[in-house]
């Protein structure tokens, strides 16, 4: 569910005697908004009901603030955020898109928002060499490095990048062990975001550098291939992806990848599934390349990270004096091999689904002052036995709890949105006899 978005939208109160009183069909209409929004309690709720009425309610009412009980109201911005994010989900899940033998697609060419949302949290490590200061990208066109062939996809981007990793904290970023070495080093690279679109230039601000490798695995002796980064600093405004703790994907499920294939600008490519799955990896038919290691492969169904794209089969061969993408059939060739999340170590202090900021300390002393401070979303992590996601939207608030392990919802409360309410839900997951 969208839910656990995070961002903070609060229906700001005053009083101001040149506002006029709304009118009693607002006032009902505000009710019914909210007692519709409260029914909002499953993982896969029916959200028609909820969508028609928020557009009726912009439909019917002026654009502007009245007051009710002396308060100034104004809620056609929550209701049209609101109402995105339900249009959103619908398309979501009714997209199904196959692009041919080479899916690989820009982010902004993807047809389904919420994968695109996430690219948002994916990497590139570009060498030093390849960034400057001012976050200008060099290098030499994928056609150039390669000798690509006149026909090939994307052969005009500069190749920038050597590997893919993803944000799983604030500070902590997945990547594949090879990417690293087999002495895993913090070396020269850098660490950017927001190279998709074919770019040729990155904020400044979105480039980071490895401080510390949390954990490794890598040798020719193992399957096992993966790497945690520290970050030289917490990664702002990017939510970190959410992934499979426990458990492994199971064969057949639909899956998408997005990375940096062959080092060009980011890529998501879909239409692939998962063929087997082996003890610490597992195998699929993805469009992936030299440049994909390490990049995220998420299940298509549930947006979750299954694994880390660590090896696979040969990216090109020569037709006619220049160079063309290998392809295979969908059941041919050995296929892509990724590492399954559930098998990396050093993990133990991630955001277990994915929220962007821990509340817990919030109410550590009781001299705390939190007034005006209810988030729309918030998620309890590190060392608890629950996930706390909830939602505001008007003068109503609703909290669902998950199985930190599982995910799975274990139960949903709806309540006046005070400090107080939230405080009791929080105390009641929390409690010594629920760790």
């Amino acid at each position: 569910m969208p839910f656990l978005l995070i961002s903070l939208l609060f229906l700001f109160v005053s009083c101001d005697d040149s506002v006029e009183d709304c009118s009693a069909e607002l006032v009902a209409a505000k009710s019914e908004l909210e007692q519709e929004f409260l029914g909002i309690n499953s993982v896969n709720p029916d959200l028609s009901s909820l969508s028609s009425k928020l557009q009726s309610y912009l439909d019917t009412f002026e654009d502007k603030k009245c007051k009710i009980d002396g308060e100034k109201f104004y809620a056609h911005t929550e209701v049209k955020s609101l109402l995105s994010e339900i249009n959103s989900v619908k398309s979501s899940v009714q997209i199904k898109v196959v692009y041919g033998d080479d899916n690989r697609v820009d982010v902004v060419d993807y047809p389904d928002s919420e994968i695109q949302s996430l690219a948002s949290s994916v990497a590139a490590m570009v060498p030093a060499e390849n960034i400057d200061s001012s976050g200008n990208l060099s290098g030499d066109t994928l056609g150039d490095a390669y000798g690509l062939c006149e026909d090939q996809k994307f052969r005009d981007e500069k190749v920038s990048a050597v590997c893919t990793g993803f944000l799983v904290d604030d500070d902590l970023l997945v990547t594949a062990g090879h990417c690293v070495g087999e002495v895993a080093v913090c070396g020269t690279a850098k660490w950017v975001f927001g190279f998709h679109n074919q770019k040729t230039q990155v904020d400044p601000a979105d480039v980071y550098e490895c401080s510390s490798v949390v954990s490794h695995s890598y040798s020719d002796s193992t399957w096992l291939d993966y790497a945690v980064i520290k970050l030289d600093r917490k990664v702002s405004s990017r939510q970190p992806l959410r992934f499979r703790r426990t458990g492994v994907v199971s064969a057949g499920e639909d899956l998408v990848i997005m990375g940096h294939p062959t080092g060009i600008s980011l890529k998501i490519a879909d239409d692939a599934s998962v063929r087997s799955v082996e003890t610490e990896y597992f195998v699929a038919n993805l469009d992936s390349f030299g440049g994909n290691s390490g990049s995220p492969v998420f299940n298509l169904n549930s947006k979750e990270v299954e694994g880390i794209l660590v090896r696979g089969e040969t990216d090109y061969k020569t037709e006619n004096g220049c160079t063309v993408v290998n392809t295979c059939e969908q059941d041919g060739c050995d296929g892509e091999d990724s590492t399954l999340m559930s098998v990396i170590g050093g993990l133990d202090q991630f955001k277990a689904l994915g929220a962007e900021v821990d509340y817990s300390e919030v109410y550590d002393n009781d001299a705390a002052d939190l007034t005006g401070y209810f988030p729309l979303s918030v998620n309890l992590k590190k060392g608890f036995d629950f996930n706390l996601a909830g939602k505001k939207f008007l003068d109503v608030c609703i909290a669902h709890v998950y199985d930190k392990d599982t995910g799975v919802m274990t139960d949903t409360a709806e309540f006046n949105c005070s400090v107080e309410n939230f405080q009791n839900i929080y105390e009641k997951y929390t409690t010594a006899e629920n760790l």
